[in-house]
This record gives structure tokens, sequence and C-alpha cells, in this order.
């Protein structure tokens, strides 16, 4: 136990040592041990922090240069989403589905008109056929009956001129039939005529409306796909001109905005000499004192996450950094806050 508290105080004593050194030196610790890249590029993230802190302390010694230099262009690009090849077919159906109904329709509808005219002439035509015959079917019982009436008053009911008479009037009924037959068939022959030609130019209707139709739709299609090609093509033509001048812009303006700071920056050290220089010795006004005890609260932070060892492995990697960026008696102050964890965790 006793030999154990002797190394734990020579090593208490080592570590208070090369503080006192340091400070003494008014030098930074030395980085002899190997730092892993893990904490190495935790490090960096330390160092970037700082530096970020810095910047955004100098950028409020100025005017907000952005803000006088326009963000952008102000052009804008045109949003346009050119329409699918199915809803360009659509548009042109809609387009000419109507006059394509329209025609079909009025087709149809003087087919049937056409058709029901037909029909009426041919049930006008049949009834007249079957009065004809029934006319003369009472006609031909007439004839008979008075051919037998002459023959009973003549006496010759069993003569061949009562044979020869009624073969005649039989001649006569079936010559008139046949008469009444030929005319009709002519006329139905004709009907039919009339609504195999209503048929025939419905058909043709409809087939000519049908190509027209289909002619006019591939037309339509084209023209509007060439025009939503060409209006495509002239937006993105034009979009991609916003596009370069945009970027033209950005790069300008970020060199601008350099120039403008560089130039605050140079008339700032310029008029602001004397200042600087009681600031690169540790004498800062309230607000650069303000500015450091805040970038000494964001190191301590980062490494109070950390072990003693690592923090000052970390610290004596980034030593000249963090000399800088803290300034000298924050510098040490943190130095020798780390020192003290090492040497409270040393005793445990």
């Amino acid at each position: 136990m006793a030999n154990w508290i002797e190394k734990a105080e020579e090593r208490v004593e080592s570590t208070i040592q090369k503080l006192k050194d340091a400070l003494n030196k008014k030098n930074t610790p030395s980085a002899s041990e190997t730092v892993d890249a893990d904490l190495k590029k935790k490090g960096e993230s330390l160092v970037q922090a700082l530096e970020t802190m810095e910047r955004e302390y100098e950028k409020s010694l100025f005017p907000d240069f952005a803000a006088e230099v326009p963000e952008s262009t102000g052009m804008e690009q045109i949003e346009y989403t050119p329409p699918t090849d199915e809803e360009l077919k659509k548009q042109a159906e809609t387009a000419l589905l109507p006059d394509y109904t329209e025609g079909v329709a009025k087709a149809e509808e003087t087919y049937l008109e056409t058709s029901g005219d037909i029909a009426a002439d041919r049930a006008e035509a049949t009834e007249e056929e079957r009065i004809r015959y029934d006319d003369l079917s009472a006609l031909l019982d007439d004839m008979r009956l008075q051919h037998q009436s002459d023959m009973i008053r003549q006496g010759l009911v069993h003569s061949t001129i009562n044979t020869e008479g009624q073969a005649a009037t039989e001649r006569y009924g079936e010559q008139e039939r046949q008469a009444i037959e030929n005319r009709y068939k002519a006329t139905y022959d004709a009907l039919d005529q009339k609504a195999e030609e209503a048929r025939l130019k419905y058909d043709n209707a409809i087939r000519s409306y049908d190509l027209k139709y289909a002619a006019d739709l591939e037309k339509r299609i084209a023209d509007l796909t060439a025009e939503r090609d060409k209006q495509t093509e002239k937006i993105n033509a034009y979009n991609q001109k916003v596009a370069e001048a945009e970027l033209k812009y950005q790069e300008e303006r970020q060199k601008k905005l350099a120039e403008l700071e560089q130039k605050a920056w140079e008339d700032y050290r310029k008029n602001n000499a004397q200042r600087l220089a009681e600031a690169e010795a540790g004498r800062y006004t309230p607000e650069e004192a303000a500015d450091r005890d805040k970038r000494l609260e964001e190191a301590r932070s980062f490494f109070g996450e950390m072990s003693a060892e690592d923090a000052l492995k970390l610290f004596s990697a980034n030593n000249a950094s963090l000399s800088d960026l803290l300034g000298v008696e924050r510098y040490q102050t943190l130095f020798g806050e780390l020192f003290v964890r090492a040497i409270a965790e040393g005793r445990q």
C-alpha cells in the first residue's frame, strides 16, 4: 500500500512540475504522445468550431455585406411538367369527339328516317296488294255466280260451253293474280333496293367519319406532341440560361463579398492598429473578452466529455491553434484545469 501511494505522489509531482515548466516558459505542452485517428478528428472539430466562433465575432465588427449584395439575380426558372403522350391523346380525343359524335348521330338519324319511310311504303304496298287480291277474289266469285246463273237459265249446265266458261273465268283470275303479283314484286324490289342503298349510304358515312376521325386524331396528336416538345425545349433552354446566370452571379457575389470583407478588415486593421496590438497582448475590450470567454466555455465543454488523459493528448496536439484562438491567458487557464483533472484522476 505504501509503495502504491509513493508512486502516485511521484506521478502527481511530475505532472505539477510539467505544468510549472510549461507556464514558466510561456510555451505549450509537448505533444510527444501519439494521438489516434479518432481523437485527432475530434481535435480538428474543436478547432473548426472555435474558428467559426472567431469568424462570427469578426463579422460582427463590420456591416452585413451579404445584405448589401442581392442574394440572387432575381430570375426564376419556369416550373413546367410536360403532358404525357396519354394526356395528349385524351386532349385530342376531347377536341375531336364532339364533331365525330355529331356526324355519326346525323348519319344514324338519316338512316333511321329513311328506313322508317321505306317500312311505311312497304306496309302501304302490302295493304294495297291485299285489297287488290280481295277485290279480284270477290270479282271472280261474282263472275262464277253470274256464269252459273246464265248456264242454268240457258239449260247449258252440262254443256261444253259451261265448262269453257268456267275455265275462262279461272284463266282470267290467274292472269289478274299474276299481274298483281308482278306489280307488287316490282314495288317490293324497288323498296328493297332503296333499303339496301340507305344501308350502304349509312355504312359509307360511318366509315368516312371513322377514317376522318382517325386521321384527324393522328394529326392532332402529332401537332400537340410537336407543340409540347417545342415548349419543353424552349423552357429547358430558358431554365438552363437562368441556372448558368445564377451560378455565374453567385461566383461573382462570393468574390464581391470576399473583397468587401477583406477591404473592411484591412481598413479595420489600419484604423485600429493600437487596439489590435493590445488584443494580441491579452488586453481585450469587454466585447472581445466576452467572445474569448465563449470560446473557452466551448473548449471546456468539449474536453469535459473525455478523460483527462485524452484531453491532454488533444490539447497538446492542437496547442498552437488553441493558444491563438483562446488567447494566452485563457489557454493557460484551460491547460491548468486539464492538469488538475489529470492529477485528480491519477489519485483515484
